[in-house]
């Protein structure tokens, strides 16, 4: 196996990780920018077939490998748009996501006691909204003598 062969190989797994993860995001959310990064994942796919068609020789009228030849723009273009567009459609679809929870702005800190070893104190903060009855939280607050009511 060539050294090209085994680098395109290597890049085709990364790639097809990014093309499945932004086809499942547009089937999710069917926005221009995830459009865009679909776009991009398949010009990276397209750079790195490019790879595999000249390292096994597939396509020789396309002269890959050699400046000025119709396989050398096809793989120059593909990953350019790839490393343009994937970035951007992340980027604005990350800009544009609305947030799924509301922002809290205020926390209380309603209890602090000491642990049995006085190097590490214990202190118990939680969101002045959130009235939280886990398990974990309710065993924590009874071994410490502590209440979740106010």
């Amino acid at each position: 196996m060539s050294g090209v062969l085994l680098k395109a190989l290597a890049a085709l797994l990364p790639v097809c990780a990014l093309l499945v993860g932004s086809i499942l995001l547009f089937c999710r959310a069917k926005s221009f920018f995830s459009f865009l990064q679909v776009f991009g994942a398949v010009c990276l796919l397209l750079g790195v077939v490019t790879h595999v068609c000249e390292a096994l020789r597939l396509f020789p009228s396309m002269r890959w490998g050699h400046q000025g030849s119709p396989g050398h723009y096809v793989d120059f273009w593909s990953v350019a748009l790839g490393l343009t567009l994937f970035p951007l459609g992340y980027l604005f679809h990350a800009l544009a996501m609305k947030p799924t929870a509301p922002l809290r702005k205020k926390l209380s800190v309603f209890a602090t006691t000491p642990s049995t070893s006085s190097r590490f104190p214990t202190s118990l903060v939680r969101f002045a909204f959130s009235r939280s009855r886990t398990p974990a939280v309710l065993l924590f607050s009874d071994s410490r003598g502590l209440s979740l009511s106010r």
